[in-house]
C-alpha cells in the first residue's frame, strides 16, 4: 500500500460527510426497514428466495437473487436496528474497500501515481454517489469491492498457484451473491489479458472466475 493511499481514503471519507445526517430513501423503505426477513432474523429465507420476496412491498417477484446484501442489511440491523448512519457508514466501508481492491488491481499495470490516479477517480468521482448514498444500492459496492480482489488474486502471476485460485473462487462466487454483474469478471480479465497481448497460462487464470 502506497503512502497515498490511506490519505485517499481519508478524503473520500471527508467527501462523503453528508451520510452522517442521511436517512433510508425510495426502495430502502421495503428492502430495509420493512423486510420481515432481517427483522425476523430468518436468514434462511434470504438464500432461498427472490430479494424483494420478504420486503414490505408486498408479493413483488424482481427476479433478483442477491441474497449477501440482505445479509449485511441483517448485520447492520443486529448491530444498530434501523439507526441509518449505521447502514451509511457499512456501505462507505465497501467503498473504501473496492478502492483498495482496485489500487491492487492496478498496481502491476502502471506505476504508483497512475494507479493512485485511477483509484481517485474511481472514489471520487461523482457518478459513484449514489450507490454509495442509497444503502439500498450497495449491492454494487460488495461486488465491485469482492470482483476487484478476485481479479487481483489471478492477475498477477502467468499461472496462479492453488491458494490464489482458490481464492478468487471464493470472492468470485461472493461477488455472484451480491450482484449478478459479477458474472463479467472472467470477460473483464479475458479483454484485460487481450489488450496485453498476455496469452500464455490464460487458461489458468480464468477457470477460478
Amino acid at each position: 500500500m502506497t503512502r497515498g493511499l490511506p490519505i485517499l481514503l481519508a478524503v473520500t471519507v471527508v467527501a462523503y460527510a453528508g451520510l452522517w445526517t442521511a436517512g433510508f430513501v425510495w426502495d430502502d423503505i421495503p428492502l430495509v426497514v420493512n423486510n420481515h426477513a432481517l427483522r425476523d432474523a430468518t436468514l434462511g429465507a434470504v438464500f432461498t428466495s427472490d430479494l424483494w420476496a420478504s420486503s414490505g412491498a408486498g408479493d413483488v417477484a424482481s427476479g433478483y437473487y442477491r441474497p449477501l446484501v440482505l445479509v449485511s442489511f441483517a448485520v447492520d440491523r443486529w448491530f444498530v436496528d434501523l439507526n441509518p448512519l449505521g447502514y451509511h457508514l457499512h456501505s462507505l466501508g465497501w467503498h473504501l474497500l473496492a478502492m483498495v481492491g482496485l489500487h491492487r488491481l492496478c498496481l502491476p499495470l502502471v506505476d504508483r501515481s497512475t494507479a493512485l490516479f485511477a483509484v481517485a477517480l474511481f472514489g471520487l468521482h461523482p457518478v459513484q454517489s449514489e450507490v454509495v448514498a442509497w444503502v439500498s444500492a450497495r449491492n454494487d459496492l460488495m461486488a465491485a469491492a469482492l470482483g476487484f480482489f478476485a481479479l487481483s488474486m489471478v492477475w498477477v502471476d502467468d499461472r496462479p498457484g492453488p491458494a490464489r485460485g482458490v481464492a478468487a473462487a471464493f470472492l468470485t462466487v461472493c461477488a455472484g451473491l451480491s450482484k449478478e454483474t459479477a458474472l463479467l469478471l472472467p470477460l473483464l480479465l479475458g479483454a484485460a489479458d487481450g489488450c496485453r497481448g498476455r496469452t500464455e497460462g490464460m487458461a489458468a487464470r480464468q477457470m477460478p472466475l
